[in-house]
């Protein structure tokens, strides 16, 4: 990206649909973004990791299977929260460094 910044982006697993299904939300910080049935976030992902192999990628799968199931189990603390949180920007941060637009 321009500029030697990477914006600041918002991934949370923000809502889910009728049949209870998570969403993922991507958007920089305060900002308009995209949000997308998390199955298809972990089927890209794991796409990006088996085909080209992109490391974040395969690492950003397994955080977000680990925190689905924490949430499905009701294991999911504060903590786990942030950190998750703190995971998922460091992980797509290093995605738009190593795939430059």
């Amino acid at each position: 990206m321009g500029g030697g910044s990477t914006p600041k982006l918002e991934g949370l697993i923000c809502l889910n649909d009728p049949n209870g299904n998570p969403w993922v939300r991507l958007a920089p910080r305060g900002g308009r973004g995209l949000k997308l049935p998390q199955a298809h976030l972990l089927r890209e992902l794991r796409g990006l990791h088996e085909f080209f192999q992109q490391e974040w990628a395969g690492e950003l799968h397994g955080a977000l299977q680990l925190v689905d199931h924490q949430r499905k189990t009701k294991s999911l603390t504060a903590d786990g929260t942030l950190a998750f949180k703190a995971r998922f920007d460091t992980l797509v941060t290093i995605g738009l460094e190593s795939n430059p637009a």
